[in-house]
């Protein structure tokens, strides 16, 4: 269950926990909006047995130690996670790192972490740097693992997916800003599901070009 985020509005309120429910335990994680982490800027993850209700806290990514046992700053990281349990309860956490502007994926289960996208584009021959992964969504298709998140530089949805050979080049789903046919910022409170009628992604739309300003949900097919 994914649990209602605040207003598009106020980008800067604490956004609420994210709760999973599989089998006997609870999986939460919290998510913090721009401006706003915990007090060290790690990603935390907690896993809760029903029967108990309590559970422990364990940093993912922002946080090491050094061969004295001394924590160690890595960054101010996990803005804008999302949280997905596969087969096997395989757990994996995207997440924005914003102090190296990309997008990672921490697999909690097998403790390791991966750049999925650092933003750097061509445009024309010029090398150029996007913010990417300030919101995004993880889901398993069959055996692949589909990664869709927001290029906030070019107000996009990307897509990703992992098969037999790795991971996919960037691809763009929906929306850009470049030229006359601007159709406004998609990427805001991704989410995206299996229906009976096929895959579908889940996107706020804001377009402030507009008269009257547009603010939509936006539903795209795959």
């Amino acid at each position: 269950v994914k649990m209602p985020r605040k207003s598009f509005a106020n980008r800067s309120t604490k956004l609420p926990p994210y709760v999973i429910v599989k089998g006997d335990c609870w999986y939460v994680r919290r998510g913090f909006a721009t401006g706003e982490r915990d007090k060290n800027g790690n990603l935390k993850y907690v896993r809760v047995p029903t029967d108990t209700y309590t559970g422990t806290p364990v940093i993912v990514a922002g946080e090491t130690t050094d061969g004295s046992g001394a924590a160690v700053d890595t960054g101010d990281v996990g803005r804008f996670p999302d949280l997905y349990i596969g087969t096997g309860d395989e757990t994996f956490v995207s997440y924005y790192d914003a102090t190296r502007n990309d997008l990672r994926l921490a697999n909690i289960s097998t403790t390791t972490d991966e750049l999925l996208d650092d933003g750097l584009r061509d445009f024309a021959g010029e090398s150029q740097s996007s913010r990417v992964g300030l919101d995004s969504s993880l889901l398993f298709l069959g055996t692949q693992l589909s990664v869709v998140y927001q290029d906030a530089t070019e107000h996009t949805i990307v897509e990703k997916i992992r098969g037999d050979s790795g991971w996919s080049a960037p691809a763009t789903v929906i929306g850009g800003n470049r030229g006359a046919s601007y159709g406004g910022a998609y990427g805001f409170y991704l989410g995206q599901a299996i229906p009976t009628s096929g895959r579908a992604l889940l996107s706020y739309r804001f377009n402030a070009q507009e008269n009257p300003v547009v603010r939509t949900l936006a539903i795209v097919r795959r």
